[in-house]
């Protein structure tokens, strides 16, 4: 997986996720890198679903990831504040239609995923002891 070219472009998918997932400071891959360690603690092989109302699903048991850190992707004058938000969500159907309850608890369980580290030269995404 990674190997496979893009038909009429001197590319690889490996090349696009490189471009586009390098920076694990950015939000979104921080937060699908967050989904990951923790599907891979738990043994999951499953990939995750986009706009699944939960991020994994462990032997009928829902789980949803939130995380928080204190350097992003950006310039910053200061480190951010940790906020875990959120937690509420609206499911939709597979049909797109929004679930009429509202905003509602989606998942059993809420991971809570920070990273410390507080200065960019330290920063490791990839050392789960930060």
């Amino acid at each position: 997986m990674g190997n496979e070219k893009i038909v009429g472009l001197n590319a690889r998918v490996r090349d696009f996720w490189q471009f586009a997932l390098s920076d694990l400071r950015m939000d979104n891959t921080r937060g699908h890198l967050d989904e990951f360690i923790v599907a891979r603690a738990l043994k999951l092989a499953d990939a995750r679903r986009e706009w699944d109302a939960h991020d994994l699903l462990y032997g009928g048991i829902t789980f949803e990831i939130k995380s928080s850190e204190y350097l992003h992707s950006w310039e910053q004058r200061n480190v951010s504040k940790i906020r875990l938000t959120g937690l509420k969500g609206t499911r939709v159907s597979s049909t797109g239609v929004y679930d009429p309850a509202g905003k509602t608890y989606n998942a059993m369980v809420h991971v809570f995923y920070t990273h410390i580290t507080r200065e960019h030269a330290k920063y490791d995404k990839l050392q789960l002891d930060h």
